[in-house]
């Protein structure tokens, strides 16, 4: 794990329109170059597999996933590790324990792929939403775009053909990683095989077995080992045909205007 200061106050962050941290650095930095509170956080980054949190720790600062995927897990009273949340760049972890005010964590964090982690103090949230009308529709916005996260990976797990819930989980890695729907689509981590059983809830043989004929059907392909959907179109209509009804929850008005 690396630590660095974080000093350019998250100036430049291309989620500046989808994280009110990245947004009110941007508003900070042209009213008040000299941000106090910059001084104040802290840049992580952490390896495939490492923990940013552990169920129970207390902390006080407030994770914010900058790059990477990772993965919230709850661990059962058996000793298994169930994966309950996926966290993608923009995403507040544990943003209940936060709003609750709790001292320990809900639950552990960890890794999917290298991940940087932006680490704040809990009171930096309520200073920057504070007399800013921006900050607050970006924070909304933000916790709306987490729940909705949270609803699709529920309609997923749903789905009951296993060949349509490995196309979702691939949708909305697409979503979470906030990548571009220009064709082809190459996901700039490598996913680990294990997320994608957990987050589908199938057997590790079974995503195999799906993702071999994806990609013999064309709709998936690999590039040194990270995954591309050639046609991000195509990838759509084809989950239209295996799960009804699915542009309606997606928000589109049909496949055919994508």
């Amino acid at each position: 794990m690396n630590n660095q200061s974080l000093t350019d106050n998250c100036a430049g962050c291309p989620l500046s329109d989808a994280c009110v941290l990245a947004m009110t650095a941007e508003l900070r930095l042209v009213d008040q170059p000299a941000d106090p509170i910059a001084r104040c956080r802290t840049t992580k980054t952490y390896r495939s597999g490492e923990y940013i949190l552990h169920q129970d720790q207390a902390g006080q600062h407030m994770p914010v996933i900058c790059q990477g995927l990772a993965a919230a897990t709850l661990l059962t009273d058996g000793g298994e590790e169930i994966l309950i949340h996926a966290h993608g760049p923009g995403s507040i972890v544990d943003l209940s324990r936060r709003i609750r005010k709790h001292r320990t964590d809900s639950f552990s964090v960890k890794a999917v792929t290298d991940v940087t982690v932006r680490f704040s103090t809990g009171s930096e949230l309520e200073i920057l939403l504070e007399g800013s009308g921006a900050a607050h529709t970006i924070f909304l916005d933000q916790i709306g775009t987490q729940l909705q996260a949270d609803q699709r990976a529920m309609i997923i797990l749903r789905e009951k053909n296993t060949y349509g819930r490995i196309q979702l989980a691939i949708h909305e890695l697409i979503r979470l990683l906030h990548l571009d729907h220009k064709s082809p689509i190459i996901l700039p981590h490598k996913i680990p095989r294990w997320f994608l059983s957990s987050y589908t809830a199938l057997r590790p043989e079974t995503v195999s077995r799906i993702l071999s004929r994806l990609r013999a059907d064309g709709l998936i392909a690999y590039r040194n080992h990270h995954l591309v959907i050639p046609s991000y179109s195509n990838l759509l209509r084809r989950i239209d045909t295996y799960v009804n009804g699915w542009s309606q929850l997606d928000g589109r008005p049909d496949s055919g205007s994508c």
